[in-house]
């Protein structure tokens, strides 16, 4: 989901369209240890002081528990069987956990205060059945509400929105582009609706009349294939009821450093990282799981770390190479991957299939990316001079190659049909060609050269990504943290989901 915050409405009422993910960095560069207690969103196993398995996806004798604070006025601490399960838990910022499926004894405080001696928020209780996905909201002043999500999938095309009335407003109607989809919703209560991918207007009203309870129509765009949340918050009779959004999609990305540190924001959740464990080359690349649930690291002589759900499918390793190798991409089903080097060799692995490559072709300048289409049928590789070369189905669309550049290219990203893709620049610079959009670039030269570009999912975005972990978003790219102006141990050599 796209982050929208603060905007403030005619009627006085503020509307905070958030996905509610965390804005620290989960794991260090360096470290190689496991992130913070404040994990990122669907299928994230939180291991507080080890009180939880590591696993990353829950076995059948587990659930998914996404935990919500609904408290606007503040961060709170929640504890699970006396052990702290989310720390300086906001309501911009749930966490999920994997949880076995047992009741377990429930205490809320004040986000720092001391368990031993503070009055909780909340005490109460919380069953975990198995083998199912939930959000649990903290709600103001003191209650705890439990949904059950569907993730069982939508039509090609299709999102799921989950709306939920979890204020003391009453019944609410809600209306899709005009047209009502919800009536009488009365709290505590979800329904869900199925509605085509794309932009839409949100509109929330008492039901049965015409009071608007979040102002004006709310602009609201949705990714195919997402689950989407929506909470409706607020006391009665109050002038700031908020409505926020919570995806149990993913939605995010990771940094990873030279010396193989992985820095995971939003969403996108750390599964372990190479920092602080002797290289034979430093890392140039990673790329993640379809899920999203793991990810893949490369180095420059071609050895593969897998994390989380992603699989070994070989590696080059031990292998006498031509050129270093600069990048990896993944196919479609995640059962196989690319990998490129800088003279344009191309290696395949698992069920990706190979569609030709530059190797023993001389070159203006060296390779730089690869990125693949759709289907897998093909991949674009693109050179520091803007050079592009296309093969299989992948379609020439147009380069850089025998332009004057301000900066050389450092990589390429393809649009969601893979009609188009765009090059970016160390300066900044994004270049766009077929039918990629031109979102805007840096509009001054980042403090550390760019060093990678990333598409959002429904190609109406992208991030670029600099060498000291700052990252720019453009289009419909969401902000959820950098480590821009931290002190790293290595640089930052890519961004990936």
């Amino acid at each position: 989901m796209r982050t929208r915050l603060g905007l403030l409405l005619s009627s006085g009422a503020l509307l905070t369209l958030a996905l509610l993910a965390p804005t620290a960095p989960a794991g260090a560069s360096g470290s190689g240890g496991a992130g913070p207690t404040t994990a990122a969103l669907r299928g994230v196993r939180a291991r507080p002081a080890g009180h939880f398995s590591a696993a990353s996806v829950p076995t059948p004798t587990e659930s998914t528990v996404t935990l919500v604070n609904g408290i606007q006025s503040g961060n709170v601490d929640l504890y699970l069987n006396s052990t702290k399960a989310a720390s300086a838990l906001s309501p911009t910022g749930p966490i999920s956990l994997i949880l076995p499926a047992a009741t377990y004894a429930v205490k809320v405080f004040q986000a720092g205060a001391n368990p031993n001696t503070a009055t909780p928020i909340l005490t109460t209780s919380l069953t975990v059945p198995a083998g199912k996905n939930l959000s649990v909201m903290v709600q103001a002043p003191a209650t705890l509400l439990s949904f059950v999500n569907d993730n069982s999938g939508t039509p090609a095309g299709k999102a799921r929105l989950s709306f939920r009335n979890t204020s003391a407003r009453g019944p609410v109607d809600v209306l899709i582009d005009g047209s009502q989809v919800v009536s009488g919703l009365a709290g505590p209560n979800s329904v869900d609706v199925v509605v085509p991918g794309g932009a839409h207007t949100l509109t929330v009203k008492v039901a049965g009349a015409a009071t608007l309870l979040i102002g004006s129509p709310l602009e609201l765009t949705v990714i195919a294939g997402e689950h989407d949340e929506i909470y409706l918050l607020g006391q009665a009779a109050s002038p700031s009821d908020a409505l926020d959004i919570v995806s149990s999609l993913p939605s995010g990305y990771r940094l990873v450093a030279t010396d193989g540190g992985v820095f995971s924001f939003g969403s996108s959740a750390f599964f372990g990282s190479m920092g602080g464990i002797p290289l034979a080359a430093p890392v140039v690349g990673n790329a993640a799981t379809p899920d999203n649930l793991g990810y893949w690291l490369v180095a420059q002589d071609g050895g593969v770390f897998t994390f989380g759900d992603a699989t070994f499918h070989g590696s080059l390793g031990g292998l006498p190479l031509a050129a270093p190798v600069v990048g990896i991409a993944p196919t479609a089903d995640g059962e196989g991957y690319w990998m490129v080097a800088t003279d344009g060799g191309v290696f395949t692995f698992g069920d990706a299939r190979f569609h030709g490559s530059l190797g023993g072709t001389h070159l203006d300048a060296p390779i730089v990316g690869i990125a693949p289409t759709p289907d897998g049928g093909g991949y674009w590789l693109v050179a520091t001079d803007g050079g592009v070369f296309a093969f299989g189905d992948a379609a020439f669309w147009g380069s850089l190659g025998g332009h004057a550049l301000a900066a050389p290219v450092v990589g390429v990203a393809a649009t969601a049909d893979g009609g188009g893709y765009w090059l970016a620049e160390t300066n900044g610079t994004v270049s766009a060609f077929g039918d990629a959009q031109d979102f805007g670039s840096v509009p001054t030269p980042p403090t550390k050269p760019v060093i990678s570009i990333h598409a959002t999912p429904d190609g109406l975005g992208y991030l670029l990504a600099a060498g000291d972990g700052g990252v720019f978003a453009f289009g419909n790219a969401s902000f959820y943290g950098s480590t821009g102006g931290l002190p790293l141990t290595s640089p930052v050599i890519n961004l990936a989901g």
